[in-house]
């Protein structure tokens, strides 16, 4: 039976899926269709929608991993606990503490060490058991490899999957397993008809759901012709029905830049002259961005062009580049500096100056906590001997809270310095405060949890853009933390809430879950699957984002992995070109940009098209093909002009001391000394992170100064050298100097120079009374 069927890329996939669909009945539901993800689900629906143009009820349209989830639920009988990745490293992390032999020996006992290289060997466990491996077939090909740490593999394969069954959870991978074993059983009677479309690179468990599936008289399957389609049908055993007609070329344009700013900038003008020339910006055209990163250039940049309700971003964004992890690293980094009582006021000073932190409301108004913490932080580096604070000092801070006070009362309504005074306390208690002492995971989880909700609902953070999905993302792992496998997992040392949320977030994205039915369309590579559009506009087309860099594999080398029929970077690379070629062949003009500077080169998928141009134009030269993007920027200075002399400043000026320092600054510009001398304007100076070589000479002269007081006008005598009343004044400077919640390093400071002044007063001073 032909029920494989080979589109070409210009033939648009969903609509022929929706011509497969049964006519003359607004009633879908008895019709299934499968794409390898959810986006086309929308697009489906709104074509069918066009089509029969009234209410209908639709099919099910499932992605791949859906539909298992769907046949698990309904037709297996064996239902149980999906574990997200934080519980399954959990189960890892137990499964690698109870082994003698294990993964770097002692290195990774700690729940924040593993962390990392349990969500990697997580990863490839699962692909292990994509792959249809068992432990037996993994020691069989681990024989010819004289490397110890590989033959642990099946050692954690074997107990962690143990350890899923007998706690009745599931993984991805497992509940594969369970349907590629019962599929053949499964009668699906509330089924009529199957569509499965756009599926490519898969799984040894994928090939026998898939194969089983493709018996049906009921199933037909839908491919886009690309490379290395071939051999994936080879392995579905199907026969082909239709390779469908040749298509034209879609007219490609180059375009090199310096940098991603330089390529956003050109999409800028061409959705320019797209306006200017009333060429529709609709879903027909689509952005691609495979780096996150070159995201808010384009928002920046071109979609700027556009109101916000005429473009659609889709595609996973780093959550260590938002802002909300950037507030909660500074919040950590702050904690994990507290010792006894005091923490560090260069790390607090950045705490209180995120966006986040410094516009907190009082009442309705957020310029209260800016007046307030800046003027905070300005006296914190007033104070450069201060490299260490606490929080009850900072709150005893009487004169900050009654200028604060006098600045921000309006003539309706005072403010009391009490009531500023409590609104720094109040800000303390629902963000440090928080976090101080958290012992385990599931603590910290809920700690997090509260202190973003006091920022969402008393600053003005959910004003900023994409607040929103970066905090619903946050706290949903914050929520899982609270009721996860590790909850009571303790924490090694200050450093340890710290570490393990920099471990949990490093891979996490936030999605931006636009539908694919208005306005222009941001996307991933990936995200691009199975849709088709008119113009590409394809960004940062660089070897190190397409095909991109090579993935760390902990215990699967490049030569087991291809032994053992499980993903190699040659297969990576060939799925990444598959999904290129579909996406720039299926439209009819493609913009493809690419920075090239010392450090990044274009991609091989690039040199390949423009290799393919030249030999059909006959020349090898691509200047006709490759446009170069530039733009200027204007570096000088404007000469500045003379600052009029008023009688006041003449009169102040003969009244000044010219140093020769001042004369130089006059002679080298004008401008400059009036600014320096006149105004007697200067840098703001930035909060100490470490006590500074002259403070600290400052304080040994001072401590000289007062030791020594006594013995002026007079002959030193031996009883002047006294080694305890040195010790005792030091103690007592440093207090005044320090305050009296000095920091571990003022304590060592202070420790080095009673040491110094000692050897001073013995090795100098002594000897200079003995001549």
């Amino acid at each position: 039976m032909k029920n494989a069927v080979i589109l070409s890329p210009r033939e648009n996939l969903v609509e022929r899926v929706a011509a497969l669909l049964p006519r003359g009945t607004t009633d879908l539901r008895r019709s299934f269709v499968v794409f390898p993800g959810k986006r086309p689900a929308h697009v489906l629906r709104k074509v069918l929608a066009d089509r029969l143009g009234k209410a209908f009820f639709p099919p099910r349209v499932f992605s791949l991993d859906t539909f298992i989830e769907y046949t698990i639920e309904t037709h297996t009988g064996a239902p149980s606990r999906m574990l997200d990745d934080l519980d399954a490293v959990g189960m890892l992390y137990e499964v690698h503490r109870s082994l003698k032999s294990r993964i770097g020996e002692e290195h990774f006992m700690t729940l924040d060490r593993f962390l990392p290289l349990g969500e990697k060997l997580f990863g490839e466990l699962e692909e292990l058991k994509m792959a249809m491996t068992t432990p037996r077939m993994i020691r069989e090909k681990l024989s010819g490899i004289p490397n110890e740490r590989y033959a642990l593999l099946p050692h954690y394969f074997e107990r962690f999957y143990e350890r899923v069954a007998a706690t009745n959870s599931a993984t991805r991978a497992t509940h594969y397993e369970t349907v590629a074993s019962r599929i053949d059983e499964v009668e699906f009677k509330e089924m009529d008809s199957l569509v499965i479309a756009g599926l490519y690179a898969l799984t040894a468990r994928e090939r026998v759901i898939l194969k089983s599936l493709l018996r049906r008289e009921n199933t037909t399957a839908l491919f886009h012709q690309g490379p290395g389609l071939q051999k994936q049908l080879s392995f579905l055993d199907v026969e082909v029905a239709d390779q469908g007609p040749e298509e034209q070329r879609p007219k490609i344009h180059f375009y090199r830049a310096s940098d991603t700013h330089g390529q956003a900038f050109a999409v800028s003008e061409l959705l320019r002259a797209m306006k200017e020339t009333n060429v529709p910006i609709d879903g027909r055209t689509v952005i691609v961005l495979p780096n996150a990163e070159a995201l808010f250039p384009v928002v920046h940049q071109p979609l700027a062009m556009l109101d916000q309700n005429d473009y659609n971003i889709a595609l996973g964004y780093p959550l260590t580049r938002t802002p909300v992890y950037g507030f909660f690293e500074t919040l950590l980094k702050l904690v994990s500096s507290r010792h006894d009582d005091s923490m560090s006021s260069a790390d607090y000073s950045s705490f209180i100056l995120h966006p986040y932190t410094k516009n907190i409301r009082f009442g309705n108004r957020a310029d209260i906590s800016r007046v307030l913490l800046h003027a905070v932080e300005s006296k914190l580096a007033s104070k450069r001997s201060a490299i260490a604070t606490t929080l009850e000092e900072l709150e005893s801070w009487n004169d900050i809270f009654e200028s604060v006070s006098s600045a921000a009362t309006e003539p309706d309504a005072s403010i009391s310095t009490v009531q500023i005074a409590e609104h720094l306390k109040t800000i303390h208690d629902n963000t440090i405060r928080k976090l101080i002492g958290v012992k385990t995971v599931g603590e910290f989880g809920g700690r997090c949890a509260e202190v973003l909700d006091y920022i969402a609902s008393r600053s003005t953070a959910n004003l900023h853009p994409f607040f929103r999905p970066a905090a619903e993302e946050f706290l949903s792992l914050f929520s899982s933390m609270t009721t996860s496998h590790i909850k009571n997992e303790t924490f090694e040392g200050p450093e340890g809430p710290s570490s393990f949320f920099r471990n949990v977030m490093a891979s996490r994205k936030v999605p931006f879950p636009g539908t694919p039915l208005r306005g222009l369309q941001v996307l991933g590579l990936l995200e691009t699957r199975n849709l088709s559009f008119d113009r590409v506009f394809f960004l940062d087309a660089n070897e190190d984002a397409v095909p991109g860099r090579r993935g760390e594999h902990v215990l699967l080398p490049e030569q087991l992995r291809e032994g053992l029929g499980l993903e190699s970077e040659r297969n990576r690379d060939a799925l990444i070109e598959y999904n290129w070629t579909v996406l720039i062949n299926g439209a009819k003009e493609a913009h493809i940009f690419y920075a090239e500077n010392g450090g990044r080169e274009r991609s091989r998928f690039v040199e390949k098209l423009l290799w393919e141009m030249q030999q059909n134009r006959g020349s090898t030269v691509e200047d006709a093909e490759v446009q170069t993007v530039g733009y200027k920027v204007k570096l000088e200075n404007d000469v500045p002009g003379p600052v009029p002399k008023t009688q006041a400043m003449i009169e102040k000026m003969k009244s000044m001391v010219f140093t020769s320092t001042a004369l130089d600054s006059y002679l080298k510009c004008q401008l400059q000394f009036y600014y320096r001398y006149v105004l007697r304007l200067k840098e703001k100076e930035d909060v100490a992170e470490e006590v500074d070589r002259r403070d600290v000479g400052t304080f040994v002269h001072r401590v000289l100064r007062n030791f020594f007081l006594e013995a002026v006008g007079r002959p030193l005598e031996r009883s002047d050298l006294d080694e305890q009343k040195l010790n005792r004044l030091v103690d007592r400077l440093f207090v005044e100097t320090y305050g009296a919640a000095a920091s571990g390093v003022h304590s060592l400071l202070k420790r080095q120079i009673q040491t110094k002044l000692a050897e001073f007063l013995t090795e100098v001073q002594t000897k200079v009374l003995e001549r």
